[in-house]
């Protein structure tokens, strides 16, 4: 095994990135679930109709409502040392110490967002409002995946997809090489289709 250049992995070693979705339309999301049950319960009474198309429009239009809401935050992960750096200027409160907290999440949260958050970009202002503004669940996915990219291990993926593939390839001589293994109904086919 030749020894790894550790210089050339340095220089190109990527942080690891998390994106997390999150609907500025929330209140969309319930017109959505009504749009789509009178979809199907026209489709259960009269079938697709012009009545149905009417109501297959309107839900596509709350779909882009939604869509066009969504704003992707991207983070990523800083320097231990950076990481460190931030924990440390924000050490818990004697009552968060005592309950044994690392850090005073109150100011760190936001401060941790502002370092990671690469897409877009954010200030602390908008942090903090972003903290004030969002619903607890939402705010607690946006630093779960601070947290996540800062403190878990990344482990090089492997993909079973790839793996069915070559599986599939080398037990089926007449499985195409290319993936169409999909089509033949399951994992094991014997290639007959």
């Amino acid at each position: 095994m030749p020894v790894p250049d550790l210089d050339a992995f340095l220089d190109g070693y990527e942080l690891p990135v998390e994106e997390v979705p999150i609907c500025g339309r929330a209140g969309l999301v319930a017109d959505h679930a009504r749009a789509e049950a009178a979809v199907l319960a026209a489709r259960a009474d009269a079938g697709l109709g012009g009545e149905t198309q009417e109501l297959l429009d309107n839900l596509a239009a709350i779909e882009a409502e939604i869509e066009a809401s969504v704003i992707v935050f991207r983070v990523t992960a800083v320097s231990q040392r950076r990481w460190a750096d931030l924990l440390a200027a924000h050490p818990p409160t004697s009552d968060g110490r005592k309950k044994g907290m690392r850090y005073n999440p109150e100011s760190f949260d936001p401060a941790a967002l502002v370092a990671c958050a690469v897409e877009p970009a954010v200030t602390s202002e908008q942090a903090a409002r972003l903290r004030d503004t969002l619903p607890t669940v939402e705010w607690a996915r946006l630093m779960l995946a601070v947290l996540t990219v800062n403190q878990e291990a990344t482990a090089p993926p492997k993909s079973l997809l790839l793996s069915a593939l070559h599986l599939t390839s080398e037990t089926s001589s007449t499985t195409p090489p290319s993936g169409d293994f999909l089509d033949q109904g399951s994992l094991g086919a014997s290639g007959e289709q």
